[in-house]
């Protein structure tokens, strides 16, 4: 799949094989296994999911609430300062 990522607009990133970056979506994705994730600006995920779901059969894009075994909801993240 990471091969294909240049036909969405996204770029790999360098220093982590996993992840890679839409430049001008400014949207941080990340495949793990058979898991997508997704971070960024909300106004665009739609759209990327859409393009996604294209080509992958997959389920509907839900929130976060675990990611390699560490749990958190979306008010904890927003409450945790950054280090």
């Amino acid at each position: 799949m990471r091969a294909s990522w240049p036909i969405y607009g996204v770029q790999p990133t360098t220093d982590w094989k996993s992840c890679s970056w839409h430049l001008e979506y400014k949207l941080l994705l990340a495949l793990y296994v058979d898991d997508f994730k997704m971070a960024g600006p909300m106004e665009h995920m739609p759209h990327m999911w859409k393009m996604i779901r294209e080509h992958i059969l997959m389920g509907d894009p839900q929130m976060l609430d675990r990611f390699l075994g560490w749990s958190q909801t979306p008010e904890e993240a927003r409450q945790r300062p950054y280090e």
